[in-house]
């Protein structure tokens, strides 16, 4: 049995809408649960020369709608399973350990396990890198208390260090969205 139901809005008991429909059929829907996170690096983080270093301390200029970013690792909010879009930006400084940067990679971890990676190497002969930047993105779907986090790893070519990633310069953030709302 096939049954029309009209109707121009619907509205939760104690009166506050939910949702519309136009005179041309559109549905539009009042409020959308909207996740997202934006973090920058609130201090001079020191990487370790070929040692994978977890991005912290990305908490200034920071947005977080559900408290579910903790400057370090996002964790999928209750009730927020879906389609993600994360991305992780860093430049990393290599002028204070000589500037001869040669090979660095970034990669994005779901419960400890890379799902995306970006890297870049030269011979350690072809000269120098004085600042290496990289830039890692994922739509990835997430389960509710899956944890994502940002993973760096640098090496230069005297063996003096890992570079530093600098503080209030804009060139290194991260983000993510939840994009099926």
């Amino acid at each position: 049995m096939a049954g029309i139901v009209g109707l121009t809005e619907i509205q939760h008991q104690n009166g506050t809408s939910a949702m519309t429909v136009t005179n041309a059929g559109e549905v539009a829907i009042a409020k959308r649960k909207f996740i997202h996170f934006y973090g920058e690096p609130s201090a001079l983080i020191t990487l370790t020369r070929g040692a994978d270093t977890t991005l912290t301390g990305f908490t200034l200029n920071e947005i977080d709608t559900d408290t579910a970013w903790d400057g370090s690792t996002f964790t999928v909010p209750s009730g927020q399973a879906g389609t993600y879009m994360m991305r992780a930006q860093v430049e990393i400084d290599f002028s204070g350990i000589g500037g001869d940067g040669e090979a660095y990679r970034m990669s994005i971890r779901k419960n400890g396990t890379i799902t995306a990676e970006i890297q870049y190497s030269h011979n350690s002969n072809q000269g120098y890198t004085r600042f290496g930047s990289l830039v890692v993105e994922q739509i990835i779907v997430l389960a509710a208390t899956d944890a994502i986090t940002f993973v760096v790893n640098c090496a230069d070519q005297s063996g003096g260090g890992g570079g530093r990633i600098n503080t209030a310069t804009s060139r290194s953030r991260v983000y993510g969205y939840r994009m099926d709302v």
